[in-house]
Order: structure tokens, then C-alpha cells, then sequence
């Protein structure tokens, strides 16, 4: 199976931390974020080839990663949108279901798991959904425990309350974004998502770590939490 991994982000909010590196290449303990996701995926034995979808400052990440075995490009030559990109990344898949990861947040899950899960509910796309006390600050997932098919998504909110999120990892069909533009941007959480409800969309639940780098106290925060992460997975 193929993996791709959206590491197009621009880092905005991380800019007065991470200078002009791309949000991929923001350093965890002196390596790049990237490293800990690239080297989860290495402990897959299912995965085959890595795509990483780069954006933003693409040939610094292009330059450091290029000699990497089983790692190739999809290049933005103007901003996507996540949808955008992983749709323009998918046309380098082969398999017929495709491994997708956020570039800018770990969880910890078995692939096993999630692809045993996956395979039996016949799923068109299935989330890794995590369960954490301020579901507000994401947006939340709500789904049918029991069948685990999801049923809708909550925008962001003030309120401080307790909830499964989006855990930015997902299992799909190669051909589930063939109905969506391919000249224009458009994203993934605001509008792939809702949109497939429709079809067998489906939530994996994991309590495994989980961190975002998006903001600059959660980045503070996964220095010292992935720091083991990191020397365990290299």
C-alpha cells in the first residue's frame, strides 16, 4: 500500500519559531517533525512508497529528503488546500487504497488494526478519531460507536468539552476524491469530508498519543513528548 503524507503547510502561527522552514521541517530535539512521521510509517510493513505532498518551501524538504529510499514527490506549484493536494498526490498512487497522513500531528495506532477495520466495514474512507478533553478546540467527530459509521462534524468552538477529533490519519479509496476540482483549491476538513458522509465513511477509535505542532505551545509541548517517540522509531 501507498502512504501519503501532506507535509505542503505553511507554519504561519510557528513562524517566530521555526523561521522560514516549512511546518514539516520544524525541529523536534534537532531532527525534523517529519523524521518521527517517516519513521512510524517505516515500522509498516504494509507500506510500500511514501508520497509526501509538498507546498510551501518544497525544495528545502525536497533537498533533505530526495535520497531517501521509497520516498517521492508531489509538487504544488500554487497553494491546493489539503484536498487539493492529496488529490493531485493520488495520481501517483498505485494501490487501490492509500494511506493519508496530516503532516503536522502524530498519533500513535496499529495500521493493522485500522486496515482489518477498514477492510471488513468495505469502508470508502475511515479516520482515525482520538479522544481528548477539549474536543472544541479542533472540531469534533461524532460517530456511531457501535457501527463506528460517522455521522457528522462540529466546527470549532469556545466551548471546553470532551470529544472525539479528527486524528489526522486516514485509510481510503484511491478514486474518492475523482468527483472533486482539479482547478481550483479546496480542503479536505471543510469540504471532502461532509460531503463523503454520504458514502461508507467510518471512525477508528485510538486512545494512542496523539499532538499537533500547529500552534506554538503544542509545538513546545511535543519537544519533550516525542522525544522518546523519536529514539524508539529511528
Amino acid at each position: 500500500m501507498d502512504a501519503v503524507i501532506l507535509a505542503g503547510g505553511l507554519g504561519s502561527r510557528l513562524k517566530e519559531v521555526i523561521s522560514d522552514l516549512p511546518k514539516p521541517l520544524a525541529p523536534i530535539q534537532d531532527k525534523p517533525f517529519l523524521d518521527i512521521l517517516l519513521a512510524q510509517l517505516d515500522t509498516f510493513e504494509m507500506i510500500s512508497k511514501v508520497i509526501l505532498a509538498v507546498g510551501y518551501r518544497a525544495d528545502q524538504v525536497i533537498s533533505y529528503y530526495e535520497k531517501r529510499p521509497k520516498i517521492t514527490f508531489s509538487i504544488e506549484s500554487s497553494p491546493l488546500g489539503t484536498g487539493g493536494a492529496l488529490k493531485k498526490a493520488l495520481e501517483g498512487v498505485s494501490s487501490e487504497d492509500v494511506l493519508v497522513c496530516n503532516g503536522d500531528s502524530f498519533l500513535d495506532y496499529s495500521l493493522a488494526e485500522m486496515w482489518e477495520r477498514y477492510r471488513i466495514a468495505d469502508a470508502d474512507i475511515m479516520m482515525a478519531c482520538r479522544e481528548v478533553e477539549e474536543a472544541s478546540r479542533y472540531g469534533q467527530v461524532d460517530f456511531d460507536v457501535e457501527s463506528g459509521r460517522i455521522v457528522g462534524f462540529q466546527e470549532k468552538s469556545t466551548e471546553k468539552l470532551k470529544g472525539w477529533i479528527n486524528g489526522g490519519v486516514y485509510l481510503m479509496k484511491r478514486d474518492i476524491l475523482c468527483d472533486f476540482p482539479s482547478d481550483r483549491p479546496f480542503s479536505l476538513e471543510q469540504e471532502v469530508f461532509p460531503k463523503v458522509l454520504k458514502k461508507r465513511m467510518f471512525g477508528y477509535p485510538t486512545a494512542g498519543l496523539f499532538i499537533d505542532i500547529g500552534t506554538r505551545e503544542s509545538y513546545s509541548q511535543a519537544q519533550e513528548i516525542l522525544k522518546g517517540i523519536y529514539a524508539e522509531q529511528r
